[in-house]
């Protein structure tokens, strides 16, 4: 059934929204937990790879006919015919983030994007130095569309660096900003 519920993420992979929700109470709190089926327990299941287990806490491969193969199924080393469900099920995080944080490593998406038909010119690099001016640096420099621009007008090691202040939240050398803003 999970398979049946899968969509394009923004960051390009195939994900599943159908997640199994648990929550029971503790003492006079609830208690929540979260899970659901690896991608990779969902191709057996579509596979038709497990069969039915006469324990309902334990799963079994099931017993194929003589025409037809079944992958095995390898625990501490060794073949198994039934084994525990917990090796296909994947926990997840469960909770809401503060309001106003942001776990993003790019903040900024203005830039014009380099595989166009039209791509970024100098003025559009100066009018967006200029317009993300009083931004720290570490957030100002935090556009993959511009840091690919620098790597084509400066360099390679240069748009790396810049990179690197931006994934660790460092400030840039002012000595670079200033070099930038120079152009």
């Amino acid at each position: 059934m999970q398979e049946q519920h899968i969509f394009d993420h923004p960051e390009g992979m195939k994900v599943s929204k159908f997640v199994t929700v648990v929550v029971s109470q503790k003492g006079g709190d609830a208690e929540v937990e979260c899970y659901m089926m690896s991608d990779q327990g969902q191709s057996l299941e579509r596979d038709n790879v497990f069969g039915n287990s006469e324990n309902r806490k334990m799963m079994q491969v099931r017993v194929p006919p003589e025409d037809d193969m079944v992958p095995s199924i390898v625990t501490k080393g060794k073949t198994v015919k039934e084994f525990e469900p917990e090796f296909f099920i994947v926990s997840l995080a469960h909770g809401q983030p503060k309001e106003g944080q942001n776990f993003n490593v790019m903040k900024i998406y203005d830039f014009p994007v380099m595989n166009r038909d039209s791509p970024a010119t100098m003025g559009e690099f100066k009018g967006y130095m200029k317009k993300y001016k009083a931004v720290d640096s570490n957030e100002r420099f935090a556009c993959f569309q511009l840091l690919l621009y620098i790597a084509e007008v400066v360099d390679i090691d240069t748009a790396i660096t810049i990179a690197n202040n931006v994934a660790e939240e460092k400030k840039l050398d002012p000595a670079l900003i200033e070099l930038l803003e120079s152009f």
